[in-house]
């Protein structure tokens, strides 16, 4: 998954979210903003025009 989303601690993240999602794990990922309250990060799936998928990380809250 690292390969394909990127090496960055957001890719990183979205691939954890991605598979944890994916497979109903029970286990969620939380992002503290500013405020330190604690909300729960989940990945996006697209698919693009050419056919292959995209993701992008998105707060739930959002």
């Amino acid at each position: 998954m690292k390969d394909y989303m990127g090496y960055s601690i957001e890719g990183r993240t979205t691939a954890i979210s991605t598979i944890l999602n994916q497979y109903s794990s029970g286990i969620t990922l939380m992002k503290q903003d500013s405020n330190g309250e604690f909300y729960p990060l989940k990945a996006k799936t697209t698919i693009l025009p050419n056919g292959s998928k995209s993701y992008i990380l998105t707060p739930c809250n959002q």
